[in-house]
């Protein structure tokens, strides 16, 4: 169990695995395939991004520590002796490398995975360590994190798929899939604001103020909110109405006087705009959707239960509280 901890998983699991199966889901239905059909190399997708976050986790602990340590943050490698650490750095390598050798044949969907584990490298590892140098870090870390990896997942399916690359559909995944992304890192370093300064630690986030940020968040959005809705163009009804469903939801956050924030939180009592939409309703939409012409899809739902059950939980306990039914 210590050895999993160092995994990180609770920071990436649901909110950047639920949208790979998402675009996953997207562009099965976009080309008109059949959803489980194509189901299982899609998992297989999610394993090898989800072994990127995993080299991730690591190479970010790895890097980081002496500034965990400084400003009294946890680190999951600090537990292990210095060999340790590096035999765990070593193993994440090992095993992109050997994930990567199933898309020897499929060049553009290898160069996308290839990428995010270059833009993490850069992100982290000195002496380019991007996390230190502003801008760059932030579009590295959203360039790795949901750029690239979105990318491979649409990319690789379309070529299991046997259908030619729409350079359209990867074009409006990867401006939704960036500045979603954008919003992640923006948030995660404004977050570890305090704890940066501390310790003089420089990031983007250390060296810009809040108040400027305030536009910046509803530009990063707006872009963010449009290429979502140009991908929703392409996928019927039901990913509309999930949407217009969110919209009601966060009334019910305003009744619970939960606050609903871009990226930059200054209270205690707060969730992040779309997360609900992009983890739980999106996700139940593509799936009620491809059940329309098979409904063997309707299993899905189990498959997410079990595979999500803290997200799935949450998000049902919040919707009792707000129609009175749970305190």
């Amino acid at each position: 169990m210590k050895s999993l901890s160092l995994l990180r998983a609770h920071d990436w699991w649901a909110p950047k695995i639920i949208p790979m199966l998402c675009i996953g889901y997207a562009t099965i239905l976009q080309n008109k395939d059949n959803l489980m059909d194509n189901f299982l190399w899609l998992l297989f997708l999610i394993l090898a991004v989800s072994v990127g976050a995993i080299y991730v986790s690591i190479i970010n602990d790895f890097t980081d520590l002496k500034y965990d340590i400084a400003s009294k943050k946890r680190n999951g490698l600090q537990r292990f002796t210095p060999i340790k650490r590096k035999l765990f750095l070593l193993a994440s390598i090992l095993l992109g490398v050997f994930f990567s050798i199933f898309f020897i044949n499929d060049t553009l969907s290898l160069i996308f995975y290839l990428a995010a584990y270059l833009a993490f490298s850069l992100y982290s590892i000195p002496p380019f360590r991007f996390k230190n140098r502003g801008a760059l870090g932030v579009i590295a870390d959203a360039s790795g994190a949901h750029l690239f990896p979105s990318l491979f997942v649409a990319s690789s399916m379309m070529n299991n798929m046997n259908v030619p690359i729409d350079p359209y559909w990867l074009t409006i995944i990867g401006v939704w899939s960036f500045f979603y992304g954008l919003r992640g890192i923006l948030w995660h370093q404004f977050w570890d604001r305090e704890n940066d300064l501390s310790i003089n630690h420089k990031t983007f986030a250390t060296e810009m103020s809040v108040s400027n940020m305030k536009l910046a968040e509803i530009i990063i959005t707006s872009i963010e909110i449009i290429a979502l809705l140009l991908i929703l163009l392409t996928l019927g009804i039901l990913p509309f109405i999930a949407l217009l469903f969110y919209f009601l939801i966060l009334f019910g956050y305003l009744k619970l006087k939960i606050k609903t924030i871009l990226i930059i939180t200054n209270t205690n009592s707060w969730q992040i705009f779309m997360s609900d939409y992009y983890q739980i309703l999106l996700p139940a939409s593509l799936i009620i959707t491809c059940s329309i012409k098979d409904p063997i899809c309707l299993t899905l739902f189990v498959f997410h239960l079990l595979c999500f059950p803290y997200t799935t939980k949450s998000f049902l306990k919040t919707l009792l509280r707000m129609i009175g039914l749970k305190k």
